[in-house]
């Protein structure tokens, strides 16, 4: 088997209401199916619930 190369994950979610139907960790179990499905080992998952209205973007300064 080939060596997995190294994948980055972000979930997330608008607002706590939104937890209850598609939550962080559903969205955590089908990015690890997708890794697993493409030979993918992800090494950093980035969790948010933030609106895709805040101008105040919490996490994009972690990615660089």
């Amino acid at each position: 088997m080939e060596p997995k190369e190294d994948a980055l994950e972000y979930d997330r979610i608008s607002s706590k209401k939104q937890d209850d139907g598609f939550s962080l960790d559903a969205q955590g179990r089908l990015g690890q199916e997708y890794a697993d499905r493409r030979n993918l080992r992800i090494v950093k998952t980035w969790r948010v619930v933030e609106s895709a209205w805040n101008r105040k973007k919490t996490v994009w300064h972690l990615i660089s």
